[in-house]
């Protein structure tokens, strides 16, 4: 057995104890292992990386990738931390400035306008109009300045940083008000202008040095006074000097402007405006540079955040959006030191798990999160058991199976995988795998819950247990099978939980497209769109000992061009329908098939079943209406061989067990009219 501990683990030893465990999941995708091992990781460890198994095992001895200790599951976790915050607004996108720069001597970036040549006396600037009146009363402005060049030391000349008015602010209708400028002294030092020409106020600093960043706040302390602070540290805790001038009471202003140039008689200088925050800030609003777009998926420790389509729509904890690089969150304090645990983390690596053409391979006791696939198979990987992992937050799919062999998937968790997207999400097989589903529960993903699309004439999938749940994207199916024409057994559908999946106009318990002996038993199926779907061709089946209830429209709807017999039997259909005008068996048009409905139960306020023209086999189906138990007239109209006289005996236990809300005392006889012939 080999072990891995991302906390006390080294690389360079053995991995064969405890003691001597290795870190790295790398570590481990180079090794070479044996039939019959197994790799244990770390009970509450994370690692930050991908996992592929490196090597195949064998019949009886699969290679099996676990845990060990205590705590949580060990967790691979595709993301990184997103860290260093500031409030949205804080610092303004130059790149939105307009730029007036006709000798080219300017660079902008986002955060950055750089005068590289400022040699003579030129209209090169940016600006911002914010419009008339837009800075009012209270404003309060950063900024940090960098003055250098291959002429710093010449004596004389002039050079103007324009972050306040004819710079910076200028006052609505006016010419000009409050600026900052530089002046290079005859002692070959750097003098700060902060200046109001229109008041006749003007105060100065004399020692800015060459190529030493400074940090400038401006704000305005009183109707009649305007103060620049200089720092000398980002912090702004180091105080270089305070200047004040004097303006007009009751002075609004308008524009924002970057940088300008006045004449410079004694040679080049550079200058660097950066990180202008005019303090427009959003309430509560925080944003990070983030390059690769995270999809549906930003994490807050541990919740699943709210994706929101404009930096204006984010009010409330946890609400997220992306846009040109930036990721922007809600939160009422810095989430550096708001999300701690583990952070806010967003997916930055593919398949999470990639199973590739590895035969009996068994993952076991794991917490897969926040990638784009959590685990993934490609080629042809047979035997491969998933037992008891989580997996969420994923913007692809949770387990994505591809590989034509048999795959087993148990006692797993898969939540909010491909959550905004109407792709399917939770488990996708695709090919001619044969695959068993068991005791799993699905829920919170985009597309379909679990979805069999096969590609062939062969294979089958088992699902048995487990609850399918809350999709509401896209198809926002529990479990849709498509394409090909499945044998084999089939599908079979047994004892599943498949619940509140409503979609934008759709959204099934059950979909079934193509399917070949499919069989749908002892379901409860409720608060869907409709329980059951069946899309032509659905070659025959069988739907037997269903709870199908309060589905917004319909219980069942089958379809249209079935050619084989669909039997439905033993199913208790219970208020389907009443919100939306809707039955618990519909067919749009006459069926074209042979469909035997025997001892099912109907409850609540909607016909048992809607169609033109039945050309089925209707036979001994109990309706309850009213709260008054009725027997419901037998339609024959496709007569179908019965080996003795049609008759049902409704037990009490049996009535309990199909509508648990009805208590009968005595049995109930139920007979068909006598069979012609």
């Amino acid at each position: 057995d080999y072990f891995v501990d991302a906390t006390s683990g080294d690389d360079a030893k053995d991995g064969l104890s405890e003691a001597n465990a290795w870190k790295t999941i790398s570590k481990v995708d180079a090794a070479s292992f044996s039939a019959g091992d197994t790799i244990s990781f770390n009970r509450g460890d994370i690692w930050r990386e991908s996992l592929t198994p490196p090597s195949a095992g064998s019949s009886g001895s699969p290679i099996t990738f676990g845990a060990y200790g205590t705590g949580d599951k060990p967790q691979i976790n595709g993301a990184n931390l997103v860290t260093t915050w500031t409030p949205e607004g804080g610092i303004e996108d130059f790149t939105t400035f307009t730029e007036v720069d006709p000798g080219s001597d300017i660079v902008v970036t986002a955060a950055k306008i750089a005068a590289t040549t400022l040699t003579d006396s030129q209209d090169a600037h940016v600006y911002d109009d914010k419009g008339a009146d837009h800075f009012t009363t209270g404003w309060s402005h950063d900024f940090e300045i960098t003055i250098s060049g291959p002429d710093f030391a010449t004596a004389g000349g002039w050079a103007i940083s324009n972050v306040i008015d004819d710079v910076e602010f200028w006052r609505a209708n006016s010419s000009q008000a409050v600026f900052v400028a530089f002046e290079i002294t005859a002692t070959n030092a750097v003098r700060v202008y902060f200046s109001s020409p229109e008041d006749s106020s003007e105060v100065t600093f004399n020692s800015i040095d060459e190529s030493t960043k400074y940090f400038f706040t401006v704000d305005i302390t009183t109707a009649t006074n305007v103060r620049c602070r200089i720092w000398s540290d980002s912090d702004r805790a180091s105080l270089v000097t305070t200047l004040n001038v004097t303006v007009t009471s009751g002075r609004k202003w308008r524009y924002l402007f970057g940088i300008n140039s006045w004449p410079i008689s004694g040679g080049q200088l550079n200058i660097d405006v950066e990180n202008m925050d005019i303090g427009e800030e959003t309430a509560n609003v925080w944003q990070a540079a983030l390059t690769t777009d995270p999809g549906s998926v930003v994490v807050l420790d541990g919740t699943f955040g709210t994706k929101e389509t404009a930096i204006a729509n984010l009010n409330t904890a946890n609400e997220w959006f992306w846009a040109a690089n930036i990721l922007y969150v809600f939160s009422t304090s810095d989430p550096d030191t708001a999300f701690t645990s583990p952070g806010i983390e967003t997916p930055i690596r593919g398949n999470l798990i990639a199973v590739a053409s590895k035969d009996f391979i068994t993952l076991l006791n794991l917490d897969v999160r926040v990638g784009d696939i959590g685990v993934n198979s490609s080629g042809t990987s047979t035997q491969t058991i998933i037992d008891n992992l989580t997996i969420q937050f994923t913007n692809a799919g949770g387990i994505q199976w591809t590989s034509s062999g048999i795959s087993t998937i148990q006692n797993c968790t898969v939540l909010r995988t491909n959550k905004d997207t109407t792709s399917n999400g939770g488990v996708n097989f695709g090919g001619n795998d044969d695959s068993t589903v068991t005791d799993t529960e699905i829920a919170f993903s985009g597309g379909r819950g679990l979805h069999y699309s096969g590609s062939g004439s062969s294979g089958f999938v088992h699902v048995t247990g487990g609850s399918f749940h809350d999709h509401a994207t896209g198809e926002a199916d529990g479990i849709g099978v498509s394409g090909g024409t499945l044998d084999d057994g089939g599908v079979i559908i047994d004892g599943c939980a498949l619940y509140t999946n409503i979609g934008p106009g759709q959204g099934e318990g059950i979909q079934m497209t193509g399917a070949t002996n499919f069989i749908i038993r002892n379901c409860t199926i409720y608060g869907n769109l409709q329980g059951i779907q069946l899309d032509g061709p659905v070659l025959g089946g069988e739907i037997s000992y269903n709870i199908i209830r309060d589905n917004d429209l319909h219980g069942m709807t089958p379809a249209l061009n079935n050619t084989n017999k669909l039997k439905v039997y033993n199913n208790t259909f219970w208020s389907n329908g009443g919100s939306s005008g809707g039955g618990h068996v519909n067919f749009t048009s006459a069926p074209s098939f042979e469909v035997e409905f025997r001892n099912n139960i109907f409850a609540g306020p909607t016909e048992p079943v809607a169609a033109p023209t039945l050309k089925s086999t209707f036979c001994q189906s109990v309706r309850i209406a009213q709260g008054i138990l009725e027997t419901m007239p037998a339609i024959i109209i496709k007569l179908i061989p019965l080996p003795m006289p049609y008759s049902s005996i409704c037990s009490p236990s049996h009535i309990k067990k199909m509508v648990p809300a009805v208590m009968v005392m005595t049995p109930i006889i139920i007979a068909s009219p006598p069979m012609p012939g």
